[in-house]
């Protein structure tokens, strides 16, 4: 995933993405321009190095990694993984608080 933030979160959201999870590639927000019309501009120096590296060979480890992720969070998310039994015991709780109410 290529990273471009802006605003808030958007920061810590790439920290995350390149720096923990290892799937990212930064595209430098200080080189940006800004128009009122139009918002922010990246100008594609900027953003041609970042695609060329994300589409090439060298980022073999970052798609291993994209795909070990993605075989987690479909576990997490299967009948017998740990985010489909969290959903089920808070839709149970609600329902029993309706029923007390």
């Amino acid at each position: 995933m290529v990273t471009w933030p802006l605003y808030a979160d958007q920061f810590y959201n790439e920290k995350l993405l390149i720096d923990i999870l290892k799937v990212g590639i930064m595209v430098s927000s200080k080189m940006n321009t800004f128009n009122m019309e139009m918002g922010p501009i990246v100008k594609v120096v900027v953003v041609e190095p970042a695609i060329r590296r994300l589409m090439g060979d060298g980022m073999e480890a970052n798609k291993r990694r994209a795909n070990q992720l993605g075989e987690i969070v479909n576990r997490a998310v299967d009948m017998e993984g740990s985010s489909y039994e969290e959903i089920k015991n808070l839709v149970n709780e609600l329902i029993d608080r309706k029923k007390q109410m």
